[in-house]
């Protein structure tokens, strides 16, 4: 399970060195930090769920910050960041599109009625940069780099 900070799509080799700079330059300029997790979700919503995820509780600053941080120095090297808002989640499953509409709706209303009555807590002292690789199976992971904050 990963919570991800930005997402660079295809990237150059090239690019991936450089990207590695930006990471361990700002991770020199944050702090280890706490999170916590505190909702069950999905996307888009519980009538057709598609995606069963774990929501981080609101008092985020720092991951917000390390986000901000990161995405603007990204683009400094020539990346294409997204700019929408970030929504901080961990992706616990992806439903399979052949799934049966009538089973992910069915899924969907037990979720949504599900509430987490208790936080995980976890401290965040590192981030890393993945490579994923797409199969009929589900993505693969690689971690290139890691940076210790």
């Amino acid at each position: 399970m990963h919570l991800t900070l930005c997402f660079l799509g295809e990237t150059l080799l090239e690019t991936l060195e450089a990207s590695k700079q930006v990471m361990l330059e700002v991770a020199s300029i944050n702090k280890t930090f706490e999170l916590a997790i505190d909702k069950l979700g999905v996307f888009p919503n519980f009538q057709q769920p598609q995606i069963l995820w774990l929501g981080v509780a609101r008092q985020f600053a720092a991951l917000i910050s390390l986000q901000r941080v990161l995405s603007q120095n990204l683009r400094k090297i020539g990346l294409k960041i997204e700019e929408r808002a970030y929504a901080p989640h961990i992706t616990l499953a992806r439903l399979h599109s052949g799934a049966n509409f009538y089973d992910k709706r069915q899924l969907g209303q037990i979720l949504g009625a599900y509430a987490l009555t208790k936080t995980a807590n976890f401290s965040v002292n590192h981030f890393e940069l993945f490579q994923s690789t797409l199969t009929p199976n589900g993505p693969l992971y690689k971690i290139l780099y890691k940076a210790d904050l």
